[in-house]
């Protein structure tokens, strides 16, 4: 993580009288900063039990609540996010003046395309959270995203995510394995965990089926998290992973079939559940025990359903270091504000039509998830706006990347062959090809993987 300028001190040798009090006030202010951003961590650890019984607040209540933190995002955002002020300015929108969620409408609809457009600084900002993480989104969409998350965020995810986990009978003394991107493992134990409640384990999604299947039995969990695409390769693995513990599966970072969730459930027979979330706004919805479609956590996100497209737009409610107003996440869904049968007066997303992306298949004929295939870095950050990956044939794959003026083709083949070897299969080839556009599906979705060669992949023994 870069230094920020209210933590990074400067060492110097000079002496002077100026020097030391530049150095003091530097210093001071360094703690002052430190102070607000624990004080932060400290509320929001403060207002865990709100987390639960905001679940049973009445309508009422929870509206007034949402149209609070609406204004101070807004505010917050116009106020200390370049990016923002000058896009809200540029439209001709007055932000101080939203004070609901119909004036909200006022203001412009953004996507990725929109942060990629600036430096990062320009669309986050420090004052008064501490020490910042930087991450990047897996790039699924054909499109990643570099943004930055403080302590609080990460905490406040973490207590969503226990919400809808206890929801569903998530006990304290449980196992939690969550098979996830390379990166999720470097994660540290949070205070729960260091005690020994509600342990989470991780294990990495780049794994082949085999050795993925050995670690998910050694752990042997009571719930598991997975994506759809894994699950399906272990529901068909001859035998299946025995697994004498585990008690629930949830369905995440896909979109979930009722057809393969039938196929999950058989193979493990358990019940399946489906979360619904982004890298970079973490889990939006969840699925309660009647399975009538995901609560959205109203108290943290406005969900916008765009009346011609059915595109889900997100407004966060939360004053982050990286605001997402009116953010385009571009999958499509339908909301449904009747009440639950499990009295939670969240509104759900009783239908998702997100990404349907296919397996790779390697040389020899083994699958290769899709997410796997989007933990290689096509675009990096600056070289390409957006990519594809199509292949016609086992064993070799064609790149489609939308350049930017600072695409380098000899850095862009030496990137993507190092993480091909490292996530993949070394056997596979690749070819690179330069195109004006991404096309589309169909359904308007912008698919980054597309296999024809499923339609005769043989399976691994």
């Amino acid at each position: 993580m870069p230094e920020r300028p209210h933590t990074a001190l400067k060492k110097t040798n000079d002496r002077s009288w100026p020097a030391r009090r530049a150095a003091n006030r530097a210093i001071a202010s360094s703690f002052k900063a430190r102070a607000l951003a624990s004080a932060r961590v400290a509320l929001a650890v403060a207002e865990t039990p709100l987390w639960f019984r905001r679940l049973d607040w009445s309508l009422e209540r929870l509206e007034e609540f949402r149209r609070k933190r609406l204004r101070e995002v807004i505010g917050f955002a116009y106020l200390n996010i370049p990016a923002y002020r000058r896009l809200w300015q540029e439209a001709g929108t007055d932000p101080l003046t939203i004070g609901d969620f119909e004036s909200l409408q006022a203001l412009p609809i953004v996507d990725k395309g929109f942060f990629r457009a600036y430096p990062i600084e320009q669309y986050y900002s420090d004052l008064g959270f501490g020490e910042l993480y930087l991450r990047r989104t897996s790039g699924s969409t054909g499109v990643s995203l570099l943004f930055a998350q403080s302590r609080r965020n990460r905490y406040k995810r973490i207590m969503v995510d226990l919400r809808a986990n206890i929801r569903l009978g998530y006990r304290p003394s449980e196992t939690f394995l969550v098979v996830a991107s390379p990166e999720a493992q470097l994660r540290r134990n949070n205070a729960l965990q260091r005690l020994g409640l509600f342990r989470r384990r991780y294990v990495s999604a780049d794994l082949d089926i085999e050795e993925l299947a050995s670690k998910i039995e050694a752990v042997n969990p009571h719930v598991l998290q997975c994506y759809p695409s894994h699950l399906l390769l272990l529901a068909q693995m001859k035998p299946a992973p025995r697994l004498g513990r585990l008690r629930r599966i949830i369905c995440a970072g896909e979109v979930l079939t009722e057809q393969a969730r039938a196929t999950i459930e058989a193979a493990f027979g358990v019940k399946v559940s489906n979360f619904y979330g982004a890298k970079e706004l973490g889990m939006i919805a969840w699925e309660c025990r009647e399975r009538s479609g995901m609560h959205i956590n109203w108290d943290l996100y406005h969900v916008e359903q765009m009346p011609d497209t059915n595109e889900l737009v997100i407004t966060l409610l939360d004053d982050e270091a990286m605001p997402f107003v009116r953010y385009n996440t571009h999958d499509r869904g339908i909301i449904d504000f009747s009440p639950c049968p499990c009295g939670c007066r969240f509104p759900r997303i009783t239908a998702i039509e997100g990404r349907a992306d296919d397996c790779i298949v390697a040389p020899d004929g083994t699958r290769i998830p899709p997410l796997r295939v989007n933990f290689v870095d096509f675009t990096g950050h600056s070289q390409a706006h957006a990519y594809q990956v199509r292949q016609d044939r086992p064993g070799h794959i064609e790149v489609l990347l939308v350049p930017t003026p600072n695409f380098d083709l000899e850095t862009c083949q030496s990137r993507i062959r190092r993480q091909i070897d490292q996530y993949l299969c070394p056997e596979l080839s690749f070819e690179i090809k330069l195109v004006d556009h991404i096309p589309k599906d169909p359904s308007g979705k912008l698919r980054s993987v597309i296999s024809f060669a499923n339609k005769q992949r043989t399976e691994r023994p």
